[in-house]
C-alpha cells in the first residue's frame, strides 16, 4: 500500500523530491506561504510532468490574487485522485471557518 511521509519537510524540498521521483504526491496546507514561495518549485513539478492543484482540483493559478486556496495538491500525476480525497476527507472532520 502507499506509504505516507507524515512528518514536517520543507515544503522546496517536497517539491523538488517529487519532481526527481522520490516522493509520489504532496498535500501542503496553506498557512504562512506565499504565492512567490510556490510559484518556482511548482513549475519544476510541472516541467517533470507533475499535476498540480487546489483542494477542488482546479489547475492553480500564481497571480495578483494571492493564495485563494486552502490546500495544494501537488503529484506525479498516478495518485493524484487518491489525494484529492483524502483532503475532502480532511475538510468534512474540519470545515473551514466562516469567520
Amino acid at each position: 500500500g502507499p506509504h505516507l511521509y507524515d512528518r514536517p519537510l520543507d515544503s522546496g524540498l517536497a517539491f523538488l523530491k517529487l519532481a526527481e521521483g522520490s516522493l509520489d504526491g504532496i498535500i501542503l496546507r496553506m498557512t504562512t506561504h506565499r504565492e512567490w514561495d510556490l510559484v518556482a518549485p511548482a513549475a519544476v513539478v510541472t516541467e517533470a510532468g507533475g499535476l498540480i492543484t487546489d483542494e477542488h482540483g482546479r489547475a492553480v493559478s500564481f497571480d495578483e490574487r494571492g493564495i485563494y486556496f486552502r490546500y495544494l495538491i501537488a503529484s506525479n500525476g498516478y495518485l493524484h485522485e487518491a489525494l484529492l480525497a483524502i483532503v475532502r476527507d480532511v475538510e468534512r472532520r474540519d470545515p473551514p471557518s466562516l469567520g
